[in-house]
């Protein structure tokens, strides 16, 4: 998935992306997974991953919520179209930019 921009919003983050991604109609626990990186977190959806940085993990920790919707941008619309949203688990959340917190300080 190509995403172009990620943008904080009060209940999560706006995610703009290039490609024909859609949200799946149902989704498992097991489909939606956030992993670790050095430059803050994976987001992988269904095999789709979206670049996470250590910023909108800090923002996740203190918006609303942790929605997360998707739109596909195109160089000839004006409006983009809307894909989908998901809601990710905020204690996962919580676990992952503690764990980022605690690698990006160490030396």
């Amino acid at each position: 998935m190509i995403v172009e921009r990620l943008i904080p919003v009060s209940d999560g983050i706006i995610c703009l992306m290039q490609d024909d991604f859609t949200v799946p109609e149902s989704l498992s626990d097991t489909d939606v997974e956030v992993s670790l990186k050095d430059f803050g977190a994976i987001l992988t959806v269904k095999g789709n991953e979206v670049a996470l940085p250590g910023a909108i993990l800090e923002h996740f920790e203190n918006a609303e919520g942790t929605s997360i919707y998707f739109y596909a941008v195109s160089p000839y619309e004006l409006i983009p179209e809307y894909r989908g949203s998901i809601t990710l688990r905020r204690d996962e959340v919580l676990k992952a930019k503690g764990a980022w917190d605690y690698f990006s300080r160490s030396p």
